[in-house]
This record gives C-alpha cells, structure tokens and sequence, in this order.
C-alpha cells in the first residue's frame, strides 16, 4: 500500500495515507508514504485531519505484514497535534481505526470536534462530551454525514448521522461517471460471481471454520491443521449459489498455508492453551504422543503469532498456496466431478477434471486480453 504513496509505485495516489502513530521499529520514525495529519480548506474552514490505528492492533493483522512496525499510543500524539494546531485551524477531525473509550473520551477532552471510530463494523452515533463519535458500520451499509457549523466566537458545533438509503433519495440514485468506472471494473471480474455450487443447507461460521481447517490439512497432507476463529467472516444459507466471491465473503484475506513439524507435547500443549480449537485431524490419530513428530498446516496468519508455537517448529515450508484459492479449487474439483450440492462432508479433492482447467483458462485469458487492452490506452 505505501508503494502508492512514497514514489515507489508508477501510479500514486492523489491524496495523504493517515497513520500519525505508525512507526518503523528500526528508526521510531514514521514510514516513508504515512502522513500523520492532512490540513484541508473547505468552505472557508481549516479543517485538521488526523489518523491513527487502535493502540495494540498489531495482533488483528497478520504478523508478517507488521513485524516492521508498531502502533504506539494514539492519545497522546493526537492530544500534541490538536494542541500544536489549535489556534491555526477552526474544526479538528480525529479519525481512527479503533472504537475503544479510552482513546474516545480523551481525544474528545483534548479538543478534538468530531471523532470517527472503525474497526468493529458496528453503526453508531455517540455523543462524548459534546463531541459526535461516529462509526458507519462496514461495506457501505451506511454512509456517515457529519455537519460542522463554526460562529464568529470560533465555537465549533457538529451534528453527526448515519444514512440509509431509506433517509435520503440520492442514495438511490446512481451517478454516471462513478458507475462507469465500477462496471468497468466489474466487467474484469464477473467471471467470480459464476456459481460453482449450491449449498445443501445452512452451515454456520463455525461449521466452515472447521471446514476450513479440514481443506488446510487435507491440501498439505497434515496430521492437524488449526484455523483461527475470527478469519470466517460469515455463514452459509440453506440454496445459496456459492461462487469465487462467496468465499471471498467468507474468508476475505490473503493468508497462506504454511507447514511446520511440531513434537505431539507442542500441538497438546496449543490444544489445550484455548487457541487451538479449531482443527482438523488426520483420521486414525485421537491424541498426540509426546515426543513424537508431527506435521502442522496453519495459514500465515496464525503462524505469525509470537505467542504461538508454530514459528518455533521444525521443517518450516511456506507453501505459496493461498487459502482461499484452496477452498475455491476444492469447490471447482467437486464440480468437475459431477456434485451439485456444497456439503461439508462430502470428500474433499483437489483434482478438477479436464472441463473444470478448460473453464478457468479461458476466463483468464480473456481477463488478460482486457488487461493488455487498458495498458494500450493509457500507453
């Protein structure tokens, strides 16, 4: 994502990456492409903008991806900024990934105007201090409308709402020129909303995380396999049509299968600590001997847990194969073989028949047709 912000990309983006508590462990100093404040000039306003990241959410991200940096304390760099600016702007916009009270009660008595939360998907409007506190739920379910009114005395007033399109008509109505750019886009990837399966009924999020854990250990060949419980984002309905971006939906990440060999006093050790829970064994094994050896398949997400043991195994191989498009492949191959119906005990295969491999060369080659025909227009 920097690489959009810093130079490094051909393409950069035309306005500021906000993450004023982001530092390089190496250097204590803000990666270069971060901004930690933006000051924008709207209707005669000065209006400072700052963004920060939930203190300690190093662990909802994969810890590969974040092993560079870490999120200091929020509060006090925005509490600095606020004051720094205080008699150079007119409204001050705190906006931070992150819905805890600690950073909402004291930014707010710090001086800050508006608050806006994420992180937990939750719609809200609170009221902190006479300071509006809004969060918009996740996935354009709600559009949030803050409006900031400022007097002669310099006195800010904010009124903040979430909108649906049930409170105002235009959000029923579509504008052309962003509509083009979507069905663009959408055009490029229609062939993942094509139906692979059909659901034989409901499965719950915690049916397909075992199942999940079942299709990672079953692609490495593993004795165990451990899913985490937050990476299954949603359920499965009773006929629901399944497709590439079904399972986008459900697990919406890029993590990879990783495999580790761990002795049996390791994995009962994990099994028994309430974080591994969810797994998959080989059939035929119902507990692990101690000293005995044992291949592990997590994906890198759990891997990259400090506090896990996985890092720490022996035989370490990072497969390259992304967990998602496992679940997709399996999907595929049950379809190739002549299944209808998306049922968790059917048998797990990874072997698409040859009509299956046609299908999928064709849409890719047309993808890249299309891909090659935008790099000649903007050439």
């Amino acid at each position: 994502m920097l690489g959009y912000f810093n130079g490094e990309n051909e393409i950069q983006a035309d306005f500021p990456f906000l993450g004023a508590n982001v530092f390089l462990k190496e250097t204590d100093k803000l990666p270069n492409g971060l901004e930690p404040y933006t000051i924008v000039n709207k209707n005669g306003l000065k209006i400072l903008i700052i963004g920060t990241i939930g203190y300690g959410l190093e662990t909802s991200i994969d810890g590969g991806l974040v092993k560079d940096y870490y999120f200091a304390d929020p509060v006090p760099i925005v509490s600095s900024y606020i004051e720094e600016f205080k008699d150079e702007v007119d409204v001050v916009v705190a906006v931070h990934h992150g819905a805890d009270n600690y950073y909402n009660t004291n930014v707010a008595h710090d001086g800050a105007d508006v608050i806006l939360n994420g992180h937990t998907h939750q719609a809200y409007v609170r009221d902190q201090n006479g300071v509006p506190v809004l969060q918009s739920g996740s996935s354009g379910s709600y559009l949030g409308k803050v409006e900031v009114s400022v007097d002669d005395n310099k006195s800010v007033g904010a009124v903040a709402k979430n909108l649906s399109p049930q409170d105002d008509k235009r959000l029923y109505q579509n504008r052309e020129e962003i509509t083009t750019i979507i069905e663009y886009y959408a055009e490029q990837i229609t062939y993942k909303y094509d139906t692979i399966l059909i659901s034989k009924q409901y499965y719950s999020v915690s049916d397909l995380s075992f199942y999940i854990a079942k299709v990672m250990r079953e692609k490495t060949d593993a004795d165990i396999a451990f899913h985490n419980s937050g990476g299954t984002r949603t359920y499965l309905s009773k006929g629901e049509a399944i497709s590439e971006a079904t399972v986008l939906n459900i697990f919406p990440f890029d993590n990879f299968i990783i495999t580790v060999n761990l002795k049996g006093s390791e994995i009962n050790s994990f099994l028994n600590s309430g974080y591994g829970g969810i797994n998959d064994k080989r059939p035929g094994i119902s507990n692990f001997k101690s000293n005995e050896t044992y291949k592990v398949a997590v994906h890198s997400y759990t891997f990259n847990f400090a506090d896990n043991p996985f890092m720490y195994g022996d035989n370490i191989v990072r497969t390259g194969i992304v967990l998602r498009e496992a679940i997709v492949e399996v999907l595929k191959s049950q379809k190739s073989h002549g299944y209808q119906y998306f049922d968790i005990n059917s048998p797990i295969t990874f072997d698409i028949q040859e009509t299956g491999y046609k299908w999928e060369e064709k849409e890719l080659a047309t993808l890249f047709a299309k891909k090659l025909a935008l790099l000649e227009t903007i050439v």
